[in-house]
């Protein structure tokens, strides 16, 4: 599934019973869905339509499957199965966040906000991340934009427990983050 541009990282294993929900599951549902087997997992989740609200977290920088993540995330919401909350940018990259930011205005999504890393590293260059700044958000910097700390913090605060869903596709820094902070006057 997929590489680096440089031919490395190619996943080899192998994927079983790949099944997309519209909604977070919680543990009775999967385990009723492996009781079920393969298939049989329609009826488990029937009573459960309603629409997911996600937390998309991503790097956004090197590779552009990143852009498409957003753009899935835009396109399910449209179709009523997920409720973007926010976009969390996790690189060094300084155009990362405006990206971003450029790609929600664009599906329609102005007002779902964008945290950006404010640490250093991860780093990733990235063409198309500073293409799209300079057509649509000229003059912005990950500077511009909220912590992704302060961003996960406030959405998730605001939100009802157990109800988010985080999708991570890129570095880990800023969820360790935010599972490392400490209260604050948001949380």
């Amino acid at each position: 599934i997929g590489a680096r541009p440089d031919g490395t990282n190619w996943y080899s294993g192998v994927l079983d019973e790949v099944a997309i929900y519209n909604v977070a599951l919680s543990l009775v549902n999967i385990q009723a869905h492996y009781v079920a087997g393969y298939g049989n997992h329609g009826d488990t989740l029937a009573a459960l339509n309603q629409p997911v609200p996600v937390i998309l977290d991503s790097d956004l920088t090197t590779d552009v499957d990143d852009v498409m993540d957003i753009v899935v995330m835009c396109g399910l919401a449209k179709l009523g199965q997920v409720t973007p909350l926010a976009v969390i940018t996790c690189t060094d990259n300084l155009y990362s966040a405006p990206c971003a930011d450029a790609i929600l205005d664009y599906y329609g999504y102005p007002s779902v906000p964008v945290g950006a890393w404010q640490g250093a590293g991860p780093s990733g260059s990235s063409a198309y991340t500073l293409s799209v700044r300079n057509r649509f958000k000229a003059g912005l910097t990950r500077a511009n934009y909220s912590s992704s700390l302060t961003v996960y913090r406030t959405v998730l605060a605001a939100s009802a427990n157990d109800s988010v869903v985080i999708v991570m596709g890129g570095f880990a820094e800023c969820l360790v983050e935010l599972m490392d902070s400490p209260a604050d006057g948001i949380s």
